[in-house]
């Protein structure tokens, strides 16, 4: 019969093991499936994704690249641009219209585009005009590209060729990026006709740093020029990965829509151009995607195997910890009782009845350990209500094998005294229904009690009290109210079913045991107020009507005013520090829920006049109201919370105040800036540094906010200042050096310099185009 009983067992463990196994397997498998599938997705979804990106990059390039081509031939049939092409040297050549050639293209006379970024050289003659400027090539880069940080030598020797095909080339910048030079001949022919240059400057790294699609850091852009066999990137390129780039380019036929090939982990697309022989290519690292998916479907293989490797473990670990202990249970038990007909069949109903038995035979010593334990912990919960500091001496495991868990949580006691009988009936019969009282008003207590999700002790202290200690099972701000609801339960159930004569007295809330003996005097005073006012409508400990003069509030003036100061300085955290300060000392003097409103009141109306004209904001009142909220309730931790609310709400309104202010007047700083600019333009020795000392503040701070609220800097407004004034002066025909001094160069070669840089001609050049183009308005 045990070679039946053991077999039983062997295939238990066995179908155990097996369900353990399979279901493992197929979690195996759902996982791989879905990481396959997801794969899948991720591959076609960056495919379509880099279509639509190739597809956006041949859109702006062709775009710009179109604008170049609008702007060579609009070029070729201009008068101006046909004379200059047969000169030698500008110099020559009439200013007047070299300055209408520069408005043309400002006015997009002849361009269809950005004139900023557009420019014609004229090689024979190293001249260089754009819509704002012209000049010869190192006048033009000093003025215009000498703050792109490309070398002026990179420059020329890209524009000075004679070339007969579009050519594009890259200029590397100070900051490490890269700009991109179209260059289209505006005469491709071979005829012998000087040369002349149409030029874009663009950056085609924008193009990548606007798209949604690509990553900066990991992609990259380029254009293949299929004639010249050269590549223009965004970012640095490998040798290898360039010569691959270029052979399969010119492998692929002119005008092949979306060519894709792989190189490595990367994956290059490009797609021709529409008006040039140029390629534009997009590569991105779409391998790098698949094998982090492959790696990590590779993780989650090795984490399933090594899940079932902890599987076997756990199910030998069972085999020995269980397993083997049940089976040699069965056969001590065996050994015990002999053998037995039901225990070859259920070995679990034989261990079943087998401890029954034990069970049934410890049972009679239940009462005697019962009895025994009860003795001791009534005499604990006396000594913690009896006792101030009893809750030290105790160790809290020994508290909590009888039943007391609170610890250092919210707690109030509970006191229920029956009023002695007086009616006349045998002394054994008085016991009984006493007895019968205190079962009743305990059961109906601890029901409701649980019902509010509330956990709690209850002790007989002496012959007529009935005490309860009880706490939450988890944080709730309604807790004494929950106890109160119980009280007005219990006490409408018992008095419509029972009749009984007792009264309540519920004390206020504590927090650890060591004010248990508190909370148990604050319930015998409630008893002592009920029986002094003849009423029992008074049960809590916060109803009893004490005024604040019966205690010892605290709020000293100097308290007050360091306050207030903290809170005007937005300094939060000081505040709070003095409010919990203040708080802590009138609590050790115990005062009571009316006194500690009074003193909370004061706190707030403190608060209120230190916020000045923040307190009409919005949040303020809220912060209040939820503040004599907590103060009706009597909650003497919520008051403290909504105390600080108010006062972290009040110092964040203070502070946003304060910071509208200095704004405004960083603004009214500005306008006296440039007022004072205006007023004393003639003076030479007008600087930052002479106006920073004048406006009391420092120098680098007066540039960065002018530059800041402005958008130029500040030396550049005193100079287009002085040039307005110089305008009219020169129209007037004063002296050169006369006008130098009085708009306050200081210098004639300063006012020259400076001149020149700005308008890009000299003075003498101004005057005569605006005189010329007066007598020109006259005999029209």
């Amino acid at each position: 019969m045990m070679e039946k009983k053991k077999r039983k067992l062997y295939k238990m463990f066995t179908k155990w093991s097996l369900s353990y196994v399979i279901i493992s397997t197929l979690a195996i498998a759902v996982i791989s499936f879905c990481a396959m599938k997801y794969s899948e997705a991720l591959r076609e979804d960056l495919e379509y994704t880099n279509a639509v990106q190739l597809e956006m990059t041949q859109l702006q390039m062709d775009r710009n690249v179109r604008n170049l081509r609008i702007f060579c031939n609009k070029a070729n049939f201009n008068k101006t641009v046909k004379r200059l092409r047969k000169k030698t040297s500008y110099e020559d050549e009439s200013r007047y219209e070299l300055y209408e050639l520069v408005r043309e293209l400002a006015n997009e006379m002849i361009l269809e585009g950005n004139a900023n970024d557009c420019y014609l050289y004229f090689p024979n003659m190293d001249l260089l005009v754009s819509g704002n400027y012209y000049n010869d090539s190192r006048e033009f880069y000093d003025i215009a590209f000498d703050g792109y940080g490309f070398s002026y030598d990179d420059w020329f020797e890209v524009i000075s060729k004679d070339y007969k095909t579009s050519q594009i080339f890259s200029l590397d910048t100070k900051n490490g990026d890269s700009l991109t030079v179209l260059i289209k001949p505006l005469d491709s022919s071979n005829r012998q006709t000087p040369p002349a240059n149409a030029i874009m400057v663009m950056d085609v790294g924008k193009i990548l740093k606007a798209s949604d699609w690509l990553n900066q850091d990991r992609d990259n852009m380029c254009i293949i020029d299929r004639t010249n066999k050269r590549i223009v990137s965004v970012s640095p390129m490998e040798e290898e990965m360039s010569n691959k780039l270029l052979e399969r380019a010119l492998e692929s036929q002119p005008g092949e829509f979306q060519t894709r090939f792989e190189v490595g982990s990367s994956v290059i697309s490009y797609i021709h151009s529409q008006y040039e022989n140029w390629d534009y290519a997009v590569i991105t690292q779409e391998q790098a995607y698949v094998m982090q998916i492959s790696e990590l479907r590779n993780t989650v293989a090795l984490l399933i195997l090594l899940y079932l490797a902890v599987s076997a473990i756990a199910i030998g670990y069972a085999a020995i910890r269980h397993y083997w202990p049940l089976k040699n249970m069965v056969d001590i038990l065996e050994q015990q009782d002999g053998a037995d007909a039901q225990m070859s069949t259920d070995a679990y109903d034989y261990i079943s009845k087998s401890v029954h038995k034990l069970v049934v035979k410890n049972k009679e010593n239940n009462s005697v350990i019962n009895k025994q334990r009860n003795a001791i912990s009534r005499e604990l919960f006396h000594r913690l209500l009896t006792e101030s500091g009893a809750s030290a001496m105790m160790d809290e495991e020994l508290l909590k094998q009888y039943g007391i868990r609170v610890g250092e949580g919210a707690c109030c006691i509970l006191v229920y005294r029956m009023e002695k009988n007086v009616e006349f009936l045998p002394e054994e019969m008085q016991v009984d229904t006493q007895e019968m009282s205190w079962f009743i008003l305990q059961n109906v207590t601890e029901e409701n009690l649980a019902g509010e999700e509330l956990e709690s002790v209850c002790f007989r202290e002496g012959r007529w009290e009935l005490v309860f200690l009880i706490w939450p099972e988890k944080d709730n701000e309604e807790f004494l109210e929950a106890v109160k609801r119980v009280c007005l339960m219990s006490s409408e159930f018992i008095q419509e079913h029972f009749k009984l004569s007792y009264q309540t007295a519920l004390s206020e809330l504590h927090y650890g045991l060591e004010e248990s003996h508190k909370a148990y005097r604050e319930a015998r005073t409630v008893f002592d107020y009920q029986k002094k006012e003849e009423s029992k409508d008074i049960i809590s400990y916060g109803e009893i009507n004490l005024l604040p003069v019966d205690t010892l509030l605290k709020y000293p003036i100097d308290v007050e005013n360091r306050l207030v100061h903290s809170i005007s300085s937005g300094d939060g955290e000081e505040a709070c520090r003095e409010i919990k300060k203040l708080l802590e000392e009138n609590q050790v003097n115990c005062l009571t829920p009316e006194a500690m409103q009074f003193l909370v009141s004061n706190i707030a109306s403190s608060i209120i006049r230190a916020a000045g004209k923040a307190s009409h904001e919005t949040s303020i009142p809220v912060s209040s109201k939820a503040l004599m909220e907590a103060c009706r309730r009597g909650d003497a931790v919520r008051m403290q919370e909504e105390l600080e609310n108010l006062v972290m709400t009040t110092c964040q309104k203070i502070t946003e105040i304060n910071k509208k202010e200095r704004e405004n007047q960083k603004g009214r700083l500005l306008l006296d800036v440039k007022a004072y600019v205006e007023e004393h333009y003639s003076d030479a020795e007008l600087s930052v540094a002479s106006m920073a000392e004048q406006f009391h503040v420092p120098p680098a701070y007066l540039s960065k906010l002018f530059k800041e609220l402005d958008g130029e800097k500040l030396s550049q407004y005193i100079h287009k200042i002085r040039l307005v004034h110089v305008k009219e002066r020169l129209l007037a025909d004063d002296r050169l050096e006369d006008i130098a001094v009085s708009c306050g160069f200081g210098s004639h070669r300063t006012f020259l310099r400076i001149f020149k840089q700005y308008e890009g001609l000299t003075p003498t050049q101004y005057k005569e185009l605006e005189e010329k183009k007066r007598k020109e308005e006259q005999d029209s």
